[in-house]
């Protein structure tokens, strides 16, 4: 079984990594910290604000929470350095990254 990745941050590099990953059929979970472009993106299967005509492969899906997407084993953070201290907050009361892996891409 393969791990599942989540990535957080769902701008041009985030979603980037996660369409690659994706077509190398990996789990991969995108989740964007704005509810409204998560929704977007999950009705349109592509990211248009910021990877406009690039269409998500099968394997991956958007995240509905930020809860639900901590569950996977694998945790990729794709933000915007200035954002990184108020979401590893957030994220920090979901997921105890004991036995997670966590990696920065910022």
């Amino acid at each position: 079984m393969q791990d599942k990745i989540t990535i957080i941050g769902a701008g041009n590099w985030g979603t980037t990594l996660a369409v690659i990953l994706a077509k190398e059929k990996r789990p991969i979970t995108l989740y964007s910290v704005f509810p409204a472009h998560n929704q977007e993106m999950r009705r349109k299967r592509e990211n248009r604000l910021f990877l406009k005509g690039v269409k998500f492969p099968p394997t991956l899906k958007v995240g509905i929470s930020l809860q639900d997407t901590l569950l996977n084993n694998i945790i990729v953070i794709a933000l915007p350095v200035k954002f990184i201290r108020k979401e590893i907050r957030k994220i920090k009361k979901f997921a105890p990254f004991g036995n997670k892996i966590c990696v920065s891409v910022s």
